[in-house]
């Protein structure tokens, strides 16, 4: 058993509509009931449809982000495995292929996801087979690139 306005909360801030225990879609009937005892102005029943596609958005914006965060660190991967120039390829190749994932993911991604990022970015420079001061530059340009991905959230 629930606490009826916990429930609702959590139904109404996820647009997860399955019991959080067995994973059974409520029914319409179980909702109805949910709102009536909850007495919120907020109705889950009625409002059901566009809590799905709200959390349909969610869903996509979290593989998003997460298709860029593989990219950036697929790119920085293959950054150290192919170059052999550090300072042209940092510059040619590197430096705009991050700043374009550092712009699509300021749109859509949360503050944590970006520091996320950035904590995998600088795992993958530690292990790098670069100078001690190639690992330093790099460390502090995702740093300062991804950075500025956060500039606009609140």
């Amino acid at each position: 058993m629930y606490d009826v306005v916990t429930l609702h909360q959590y139904i109404e801030r996820t647009g997860d509509f399955l019991d959080p225990i067995s994973r059974q879609a409520y029914e319409k009937h179980e909702l109805m009931r949910l709102d009536r005892m909850s007495k919120k102005s907020f109705k889950l029943a009625e409002n059901k449809q566009m809590l799905l596609c709200k959390r349909d958005e969610e869903v996509n914006r979290v593989k998003l982000v997460e298709y860029f965060s593989m990219e950036a660190c697929n790119i920085l991967e293959s950054f150290f495995i192919e170059q052999t120039n550090f300072s042209v390829e940092l510059e040619e190749k590197l430096t705009p292929s991050l700043l374009q994932i550092s712009d699509n993911m300021s749109s859509i991604s949360l503050y944590h996801e970006i520091q996320i990022l950035k904590i995998n970015l600088s795992r993958i420079i530690k292990e790098s087979n670069v100078t001690k001061s190639q690992k330093i530059l790099l460390l502090m340009f995702t740093d300062k690139i991804f950075d500025s991905a956060t500039r606009y959230m609140a």
